[in-house]
């Protein structure tokens, strides 16, 4: 049986493109990209809300530690915090992290600092709620509207306990006190 080969070359004369040399290859004109940004890069042209005095970490390691806790899987700010602690030395170096002692080691933000800072640049706002003593043979939901009398909640998402997944409540958030939305 006798193969025959349709091309006009040999097949010992077919070869991918990639094996020619690259005078035989054919030109291709490229495509230049400018170079992005780092993710640091980015994050360093936003301006540092704090003040001066008294700042221990870096404003872009809090930021890159937090982004990276979240990226991580973290979604609280115990969660980032527990990143940070937990994080090994390498990637907080390579994050700019705060270095301490004669050894260098590397500090990572607390969560509290992460929180505030994170809190400042970020837009919109978040308020936690300290608990409230409820009275004695009651439960919490009684005590929801009176909670949450005070603050102006105009255009917020409020978010709360399943406990409170009340038509009462929604009624008392989303018609009376003018907020965007609920998540329980």
């Amino acid at each position: 049986m006798q193969v025959t080969c349709p091309s006009p070359l040999r097949p010992t004369e077919l070869r991918c493109a990639g094996s020619l040399p690259p005078s035989a290859r054919p030109s291709r004109p490229r495509a230049s990209f400018a170079p992005l940004p780092s993710l640091a890069d980015r994050l360093a042209t936003l301006p540092d809300p704090r003040k001066r005095r008294g700042v221990r970490h870096a404003f872009v390691a809090v930021l890159l530690v937090a982004a990276c806790a979240v990226t991580a899987g973290a979604r609280s700010w115990t969660a980032i915090g527990h990143w940070a602690r937990s994080a090994p030395q390498d990637t907080l170096a390579r994050l700019v992290a705060r270095t301490v002692g004669a050894l260098a080691l590397c500090e990572a933000p607390s969560p509290a600092i992460i929180r505030r800072v994170v809190g400042a640049v970020c837009p919109g706002r978040t308020v936690t709620q300290l608990p409230v003593p409820v009275p004695g043979k009651t439960n919490e939901i009684t005590c929801f509207t009176a909670l949450l009398t005070p603050f102006d909640l105009a255009g917020v998402t409020v978010t709360a306990d399943a406990l409170h997944t009340q038509q009462a409540h929604v009624r008392f958030v989303v018609e009376d006190k003018k907020a965007t939305s609920c998540c329980w």
